[in-house]
């Protein structure tokens, strides 16, 4: 598995998201590195278990900023934010108990088609709005 390296286009402009979005694609490869180096099943869980608690906290990070720059797609953002985490969830299961190699790979792509498509798609959305009020 490869890791994704940071590009400029995954920036959308708003600083604070940006760092964190970049902490976050760090956390998708420490766990891509892990997984290929064979780590320990504890050692994962953990990786996994700080992704899902930093993607707590960035989702209430940018929800704090909608709320407050009264971003009008603020509810459905909301929504794709829980659906993420209770999709992390269940992939994080599959991680810790998998049935099949492929079970492995499914938590890394589902990861960072995540990541892609939520921060160049939703996020992107979100920082046009905040830029231009």
């Amino acid at each position: 598995m490869k890791t994704i390296q940071w590009q400029k286009s995954y920036e959308i402009g708003v600083e604070d998201i940006d760092l964190q979005h970049h902490y976050f694609l760090n956390l998708i490869n420490t766990l891509i590195e892990a997984i290929t180096a064979n780590e320990d099943l504890r050692y994962l869980e953990a990786l996994v278990s700080e992704l899902d608690a930093y993607a707590k906290f960035h989702f209430r990070s940018e929800e704090r900023m909608m709320q407050h720059s009264a971003y009008p797609n603020y509810e459905v953002h909301k929504q794709h934010h829980f659906d993420l985490i209770q999709k992390l969830s269940v992939e994080q299961y599959k991680l810790t108990n998998p049935t099949s190699p492929e079970d492995t790979q499914a938590v890394i792509e589902f990861l960072t088609s995540w990541f892609l498509h939520h921060t160049t798609g939703e996020d992107k959305l979100f920082a046009d709005y905040l830029n231009k009020h």
